[in-house]
């Protein structure tokens, strides 16, 4: 399970990377600071909230694309629960727009990995920003976010009631600049940004047909202990 760390990206990828990146929190963040400026509303305690997390999640996304070249990404124990949340909480605007909602089904103990929590927060927001893309155009407009957690592993899945990727595109999903999206509509980084920060977290990612239609996202990444020392609930110091 755990996997070698990708070489580091070159710089043009990597610059195209962190653009694609960063672009979905500053949709957000414009989104919402154009519908209160036409509503007139005040800045309330909750849309303040949104936006701080917006802007938390790019500063996050440039401590992890502005390292050095070469150096490992800084890893710590943290829970994997947290990090879903967190990833709806920052797709949330973009799922009610497209009328879509989000099912999210949760362990009730903590569930530890090790790694950077904007990796997996990142890798959360691509697929489910795919997911709610898919389901837009669909009657049942439903994705399905479950967390199961084995022996040396978790697994995250991610079920959305679309149409499900093209055959000839499954293939090279994972590949930059490969989309199943109509032109103009997707860059062709999101899957391969994806693929590489699961990686960095030692584990693979997935997607295949769902059994009921649409498509079934897998991430697989490995557990460390339940009660990591120095985290909330251990014994460490």
């Amino acid at each position: 399970m755990n996997e070698p760390i990708p070489e580091p990206l070159d710089p043009e990828l990597t610059t195209s990377s962190l653009v694609h990146e960063l672009r979905q929190p500053l949709f957000v963040l414009r989104g919402r600071l154009q519908l209160l400026r036409e509503s007139g509303a005040p800045l309330d305690g909750e849309a303040l909230g949104e936006l701080l997390d917006q802007l938390d999640h790019m500063g996050s996304l440039l401590e992890l694309y502005g390292r050095p070249p070469g150096e490992p990404v800084l890893a710590a124990p943290f829970d994997v629960r947290s990090g879903v949340d967190q990833a709806l909480a920052l797709i949330s605007a973009r799922a009610n727009a497209a009328g879509v909602v989000i099912h999210a089904d949760q362990p009730s103990g903590s569930v530890w990995i090790n790694g950077h929590s904007a990796a997996l927060r990142q890798v959360l927001v691509n697929l489910l920003k795919n997911a709610i893309d898919a389901v837009s155009p669909a009657r049942v407009r439903e994705i399905v976010v479950r967390v199961t957690v084995h022996d040396a592993r978790v697994e995250i899945a991610i079920e959305d009631s679309g149409e499900g990727v093209p055959d000839e595109v499954r293939p090279r999903l994972f590949e930059p600049f490969v989309t199943s999206k109509p032109p103009g509509e997707g860059t062709g980084l999101g899957l391969f940004i994806t693929r590489r920060h699961v990686e960095e977290l030692g584990g693979r990612v997935t997607i295949e047909p769902g059994d009921g239609g649409g498509a079934h996202a897998r991430v697989v990444l490995p557990r460390v202990s339940d009660s990591p020392a120095g985290t909330p609930g251990s014994s460490g110091t």
